[in-house]
């Protein structure tokens, strides 16, 4: 379940959530969690360039993770 958000002025900033896992234990199922929203990701980055957007992409923790999954793709 991958979610967006946009705020900022004039809808500038675009959030990108994705479903890591609250298990103590959950760190592997939440690394796989993270290649597989980077496809998302990445079609979300081939719409906004298709579009002539120019993007910044900031991450946190596993984050990272899901932005080099999609800019592997």
């Amino acid at each position: 379940d991958f979610r967006l958000w946009v705020s900022g002025i004039e809808g500038k900033r675009i959030g990108f959530f994705w479903p890591g896992s609250w298990a103590v234990l959950g760190f592997g199922v939440a690394v796989g969690r993270a290649e597989r929203a980077g496809s998302e990701l990445a079609e979300l980055l081939r719409v906004l360039a298709a579009a002539g957007c120019r993007v910044t992409i900031e991450t946190h923790s596993l984050g990272a993770r899901v932005a080099l999954a999609a800019l592997k793709v």
